[in-house]
């Protein structure tokens, strides 16, 4: 069934997946997953740089 979207799925086989539960993870279970994967955070946007924006509009 994994090979599904995990929006089609059932939320019960989501969360046995993703080893959670209904309620989130365990301080430590979270604890651990930061220390493991890092941070869940999106990487910051590039500010525009007039000069290249005017070069690419030519």
């Amino acid at each position: 069934m994994a090979n599904k979207p995990s929006y089609q799925r059932d939320t019960a086989d989501v969360l046995m997946d993703q080893h959670t539960t209904p309620d989130g993870l365990s301080a430590q279970e979270a604890q651990r997953r930061l220390e493991q994967i890092g941070p869940n955070a999106l990487a910051a946007k590039k500010e525009a740089n007039i000069g290249w924006t005017l070069f690419e509009s030519v």
